[in-house]
């Protein structure tokens, strides 16, 4: 009779379930009904934005117009700054013209003043160390040790 019991008791409590209209789950079954959920939701997102990044990679590949301005506007003032230093540069020596390195005509003015001062003083003096092999302190020596070194090398006044 037990056996009986326990198989109506087993189909009441289904039938009851059912009939309630409340559904029990397995931990399985909910974590399938979320994961079908959730790869749902992921692909409606997914398919409305496919295109976003073909869309950030253009915007990062387009310029702005601001950047464009700016570097035309680099450009223009590299050619007017080249244009000035050319100018100066007609009259400093071919190998010191790299020194031309100002960016205003006041500036360039000073830089090739000072170019050619030092060029015009290095053609005045040549290519001389005035100092050159000259003794500094001849007075430093006394006589005493003069007059050694002289008899030592056999140099005699």
């Amino acid at each position: 009779m037990s056996e009986g019991t326990g198989e109506a008791t087993q189909g009441a409590q289904e039938n009851g379930a059912e009939a309630g209209g409340a559904k029990t789950f397995t931990q399985d079954e909910v974590n399938q009904l979320v994961g079908q959920a959730r790869t749902e939701e992921r692909r409606k997102i997914a398919s409305k934005f496919a295109d976003y990044d073909d869309l950030k990679t253009k915007a990062e590949g387009a310029k702005t117009l601001e950047e464009r301005l700016a570097e035309v506007e680099q450009r223009a003032a590299k050619a007017e700054i080249d244009a000035l230093r050319s100018r100066y540069a007609a009259d400093v020596p071919e190998k010191l013209r790299p020194l031309l390195t100002a960016t205003t005509d006041e500036e360039l003015k000073a830089q090739r003043a000072l170019i050619l001062e030092g060029e015009s003083d290095r053609k005045k003096i040549g290519n001389v160390a005035p100092t050159e092999g000259g003794n500094p302190n001849p007075s430093d020596v006394s006589g005493d040790e003069r007059a050694f070194v002289r008899g030592l090398f056999g140099r005699a006044d």
